[in-house]
C-alpha cells in the first residue's frame, strides 16, 4: 500500500482531499483497501467503487465505497438510509442496502460512506439495466422483453405491497402534488429554474399539438400572483407512503445468474427516500428513466404516440406504432399498481395520480443536464398532456397551425437574434397574426422562444406570411448592426434573448414581451 493504506488503483481515482481522509481513517481503524472495480452510478457522476477491505481485527470483506456529494436531496444518503431502515426494518432486511462503518468527513462538505454488497455477490447480482439492454438489443427475443417487464412489475408491486403496505390519503392541490416530485431542485440554480424564469405563461403551444397545453413550469411558481393554468389549485387526495424517490434500473439490483430472479431484488441509493410522498412517483420515475434512455431511437411520430399511450393508459391509441418491448413494459408497470389497489377500489385514483406524477417526474428530467434539447421538449409536452387530462378545466383548442407538424429543436446552440426580434415586436405581430387567423402559430413560436429553441427559419417564414418582412431587416438595439450599447442597459433576465435597451433615467423601464416582466438593469 503505497498511499497510506490504499492501493495505487484506488488512490489514483480519488482527489487529494478524499484520498487523505480515507487514508487517515483507515490507519486509525487498522484497515487497508484495494480497488476491485469502479462503478458507473447512473447519471449522477458520483464516485462509486467496489473495494476489498482487510481489517486487522475483523478480517477481510468486500464493500461498496461511495463519496456522498451534495445533490438534489435534503439529507445525506447515509442519514436517509438509516431513516428507511428504521421505518421498515423487515423490508430493509430483505431489500435495502446496509450501511457499514460511520461516514468519513472529507472536509469540504462531502462524506465517504460504505455499504454491504447487495445480495452478497457482485457476480450473481447485477443492475436491472442489464435486462433492459437485452430487451432493447438488436437480437432481443420475446423472452428478453418478458424478463425485463416482469422484473419491473415485480419490483414496483413489491415496493407498494411490502414497503408502503398501507396507502394514506393526503389532500393537496395539484400544483403541490407536482412540486413534491421536484423537491429541493426547485430552489437551486440550474436548468429548471432558468426555464421557470422564461416560460412564465400559463399555457404552452407546440406545433405537434392542435390544442394549448397547461404549462407544468407554471405549477412550480410559488408566487400566489403568478399566472397558472386553470385547475392548478384543485384538490387531490394523494395516495402517499414510503417511496424510494429515485427508482431506476441502476438503483435496482437482482439475481441474474444463473437466470433472472426478481423477487430477491435490492434497492440502493436512498438519498431521496421519503416516508410520506406520492406513491405513484416511483413507478412513473422508472417508466420515464427507461424511456429517456431510448427516446432518441424513436421517430417524431412514435414520440407523439408514446405520449398518448402514457397519458391515456390502456386506451391503445397509438400503441401499435411503438416497439413491442415498450408496450409490454408500460402494461406491466401499470398492472403492478392496479393489482395492489384493486381490493381497495382505488385503481381509478391510481391512474389519475399517475398522470400527475408523469408531469412531476417529467420536470425532474427536464432539469437534468444530461437531457438534450429534443428530449427536454418531449418531456415538456408529456407533462403538458398529462396535466391537460388531470386538471379539471382547460381552454378551448387553439386554431390549427400551418407550421411543420413534427418540428424537433436543434440540439446545438441556437441563434438568439430571432428571439430578440420576436420580443421587440410581439405586440405588432400579435395584431397581424390575429387579423390573418394565425394566432396559434405565433403562440407556438413564443413557446419555442421561451424554451430557447432554434426556430429562426420558422420565425422568418411566419413573418413573411404576415407581410411583415421589414421586421427581419430592422436591427434590435445591442446586437447585429443595431446600436451598440455599453455601460448600463436593460437586458434579458433569463439569458435566452440578446435584446438590450438603453437606460432612460426619465423614461419607463422596457419590458420583456416574452416574460411580461420589466427588463432588469445591467452593465458591461
Amino acid at each position: 500500500m503505497s498511499h497510506g493504506f490504499l492501493d495505487d488503483a484506488l488512490a489514483s481515482g480519488l482527489d487529494r482531499a478524499a484520498k487523505a481522509a480515507l487514508s487517515g481513517w483507515a490507519r486509525m481503524e487498522g484497515s487497508a483497501f484495494r480497488l476491485d472495480r469502479w462503478m458507473n452510478n447512473g447519471k449522477s457522476g458520483a464516485v462509486v467503487a467496489v473495494v476489498d477491505e482487510e481489517n486487522e481485527f475483523e478480517g477481510a470483506r468486500q464493500l461498496v465505497l461511495k463519496i456522498d456529494e451534495e445533490g438534489d436531496f435534503e439529507c445525506p444518503e447515509y442519514t436517509q438510509q438509516k431513516k428507511a431502515r428504521a421505518d421498515s426494518p423487515d423490508f430493509a432486511r430483505e431489500h435495502l442496502a446496509t450501511a457499514v462503518h460511520q461516514p468519513i468527513a472529507v472536509g469540504d462538505g462531502r462524506w465517504i460512506v460504505f455499504q454491504e454488497v447487495a445480495g452478497g455477490s457482485m457476480r450473481t447480482y447485477g443492475v436491472l439495466t442489464r435486462l433492459l439492454d437485452a430487451a432493447t438489443g438488436t437480437d432481443a427475443t420475446d423472452a428478453d422483453t418478458e424478463a425485463f417487464a416482469r422484473a419491473c412489475r415485480t419490483v414496483v408491486h413489491s415496493t407498494l405491497r411490502d414497503w408502503a403496505v398501507i396507502p394514506r390519503q393526503a389532500p393537496m392541490t395539484a400544483a403541490e402534488y407536482v412540486r413534491q416530485h421536484v423537491g429541493p431542485r426547485l430552489h437551486r440554480p440550474g436548468r429548471l429554474r432558468d426555464l421557470m424564469a422564461t416560460a412564465v405563461d400559463a399555457y404552452l403551444y407546440f406545433d405537434e399539438d392542435e390544442a394549448s397545453l397547461p404549462n407544468p413550469l407554471a405549477l412550480l411558481a410559488e408566487d400566489p400572483a403568478a399566472d397558472k393554468p386553470v385547475g392548478a389549485d384543485s384538490v387531490v387526495n394523494a395516495l402517499c407512503g414510503k417511496t424510494h424517490g429515485d427508482l431506476h434500473t441502476e438503483n435496482i439490483l437482482l439475481r441474474l445468474e444463473p437466470s433472472p430472479a426478481p423477487d430477491g431484488y435490492w434497492l440502493v441509493d436512498l438519498a431521496k427516500y421519503s416516508a410520506r410522498a406520492p406513491l405513484a412517483r416511483d413507478a412513473t420515475h422508472l417508466m420515464l428513466y427507461v424511456i429517456a434512455r431510448t427516446l432518441t431511437g424513436l421517430s417524431p411520430v412514435q414520440r407523439t404516440a408514446l405520449i398518448r399511450v402514457l397519458v391515456d393508459g390502456d386506451s391503445g391509441r397509438g400503441a401499435g406504432q411503438l416497439p413491442g418491448w415498450i408496450r409490454v413494459f408500460l402494461t406491466e408497470i401499470r398492472a403492478a399498481g392496479h393489482d395492489w389497489l384493486l381490493k381497495r377500489a382505488l385503481p381509478d385514483a391510481w391512474d389519475d395520480q399517475t398522470r400527475l406524477s408523469l408531469a412531476g417526474n417529467a420536470l425532474v428530467f427536464i432539469g437534468r443536464r444530461s437531457t438534450n434539447a429534443v428530449a427536454r421538449r418531449w418531456f415538456l409536452r408529456l407533462a403538458g398532456h398529462a396535466l391537460r387530462e388531470s386538471l379539471p378545466r382547460t381552454p378551448a383548442a387553439v386554431p390549427a397551425r400551418t407550421a411543420p407538424a413534427a418540428h424537433d429543436p436543434a440540439v446545438s446552440e441556437p441563434s438568439r437574434i430571432w428571439i430578440a426580434q420576436l420580443c421587440e415586436y410581439r405586440p405588432t405581430l400579435r395584431r397581424l397574426a390575429a387579423e390573418a387567423g394565425l394566432a396559434g402559430e405565433l403562440d407556438a413560436l413564443v413557446t419555442s422562444a421561451q424554451l430557447g429553441e432554434d426556430r429562426e427559419d420558422g420565425f422568418a417564414h411566419f413573418v413573411r406570411k404576415l407581410g411583415g418582412s421589414d421586421i427581419l431587416r430592422i436591427d434590435v438595439p445591442g446586437l447585429g448592426q443595431g446600436r451598440p450599447l455599453s455601460g448600463e442597459f436593460h437586458g434579458c433576465d433569463g439569458g435566452h434573448c440578446p435584446r438590450r435597451e438603453p437606460r432612460m433615467p426619465s423614461g419607463p423601464v422596457p419590458r420583456c414581451a416574452l416574460r411580461s416582466a420589466p427588463m432588469p438593469l445591467r452593465s458591461e
